[in-house]
């Protein structure tokens, strides 16, 4: 009897203690807070724009939720559906009730060119930053000076703002291109097209319209086969050509091959 009696004592502490826990918990996590931290300099999402309290309304915070229970993946997805460009680093649990929204601005690359004459503004990683038309295009954060992408085959239209475009062509285009441009600290700003088709040989053809302050000339790469050399080669000549002379030049050519044209 003695024994029976110690163990229901023990269980009765072991439950009280657990209860306790469980009220602390409910209470002393209970999420109360939010705060947003940029980790770039915010220019289209600027804070008179886009401010810190849209970018929290637009996670659908579950307020008065657990913090320890609580999943911050969905806050991901909200902020990213919502707004175009924003990109979150990170969801920080800050002990004991808040959490802090590390958002990243991304930074346009191209803007492709729909079928119904709508801008689909992209980053390097295909993320549709922005859906619009050419006249209400921001003259802020280099929106405009991105060069405009024109693609063979490429259904734009059927995605939205905050959607990845998932193109296995495009994403290798823009990824060595995008390495071998912004390896010297340039831009895309130098080009004013890009233009992807194919040959009668069924190869990929990427043509780069040089603007007129760059020479005015085009950058033909051809075939998709060892891109990120390829890309490296032409745009070393392309420094090359503009280091030598101040009248422009009519084309590179890199060939499928490897090999190198200029005129």
């Amino acid at each position: 009897m003695l024994a029976r009696k110690k163990r229901l004592i023990i269980l009765s502490v072991i439950l009280s203690v657990a209860l306790i826990i469980v009220i602390l918990a409910s209470t002393l996590f209970t999420l109360k807070s939010v705060r947003v931290e940029f980790k770039n300099q915010r220019h289209v999402l600027d804070a008179d724009l886009v401010s810190d309290n849209q970018i929290i309304d637009s996670a659908k915070i579950q307020y008065g939720s657990n913090m320890l229970f609580t999943s911050v993946k969905g806050y991901t997805e909200n902020i990213e559906k919502s707004i175009g460009y924003a990109q979150v680093v990170k969801v920080e649990r800050v002990f004991p009730n808040s959490l802090t929204l590390h958002i990243a601005e991304r930074t346009p690359v191209v803007r492709v060119v729909a079928e119904d004459g709508m801008y689909y503004v992209l980053d390097r990683y295909l993320k549709v930053l922005r859906v619009t038309n050419y006249s209400s295009l921001y003259t802020i954060n280099g929106e405009l000076d991105c060069p405009i992408l024109n693609i063979d085959g490429l259904e734009i239209d059927k995605y939205q703002m905050g959607d990845f475009i998932e193109n296995e062509t495009l994403e290798s285009i823009l990824m060595n291109l995008f390495n071998a441009l912004y390896g010297n600290d340039e831009s895309f700003t130098m080009f004013s097209n890009v233009t992807v088709t194919t040959n009668e040989s069924f190869d990929v053809v990427i043509t780069l319209k040089a603007v007129a302050d760059y020479g005015g000339g085009y950058i033909r790469i051809v075939g998709m086969n060892n891109l990120h050399d390829k890309s490296l080669k032409a745009m070393r000549v392309f420094r090359e050509v503009r280091a030598s002379q101040s009248t422009g030049f009519e084309y590179i050519e890199v060939s499928k091959g490897g090999e190198i044209t200029k005129k």
